[in-house]
């Protein structure tokens, strides 16, 4: 049996080397072609950022990248310094179709798997962060700080901020998807 370590770079392997030979495309209808970019900063819930930041949002900035697209809010600049990052990401690399979910939401070491939350979701207490996962998006909510951040409680504080930011990107999806074929049975069937 390989050693723990080797265990997550082995899944990735396997998986690209299925997507590279054709031998796998992602489900569902919807394509990806456009990251959506929802305004997490003006419609993510402010009691809840500021929940798990644990004080008043002092300001927010967004980060466009071509794979990534995040927002971090910014405690009062007179409380101890800290961040709430919320990332987006496609859920399925767009050259390959691997599944990023199946490297990222590998559970291993202190990771613990969270119910109810998207398609799947886990919490990391050594990186402070929640990840969930739906049909096209991974979305990462995470806290960095200065000083050491409390690990209990951290999971109640950033899953209120982790279920909205996945049904804001959920709904930046729709908005952004090319519409449906409609059904239309072959002849026969």
């Amino acid at each position: 049996m390989p050693a723990r370590p080797l265990v997550r770079p082995l899944v990735a392997a396997c998986l690209a080397l299925t997507a590279a030979c054709g031998g796998y495309s992602p489900p569902g209808s919807r394509s990806l072609r456009v990251l959506p970019r929802p305004d997490a900063c003006g419609e993510l819930p402010r009691a809840a950022v500021e929940k798990a930041l644990d004080g008043p949002v002092g300001k927010c900035t967004a980060d466009a990248q071509e794979e990534t697209h995040g927002v971090r809010f910014q405690v009062s600049p007179k409380r101890r310094p800290a961040a709430l990052v919320v990332s987006y990401q496609r859920r399925y690399a767009p050259k390959t179709g691997l599944d990023l979910w199946e490297v990222h939401g590998f559970v291993e070491g202190e990771k613990t798997l969270l119910i109810g939350v998207g398609e799947g979701a886990l919490f990391d207490p050594v990186a402070a962060t929640v990840l969930a996962v739906s049909e096209h998006l991974l979305v990462t909510v995470g806290v960095q700080s200065a000083v050491k951040i409390p690990r209990e409680g951290l999971p109640d504080r950033l899953l209120p901020v982790l279920e909205a930011a996945l049904d804001l990107g959920e709904e930046a999806v729709g908005a952004t998807a090319p519409p449906e074929a409609p059904f239309s049975p072959r002849p026969g069937s």
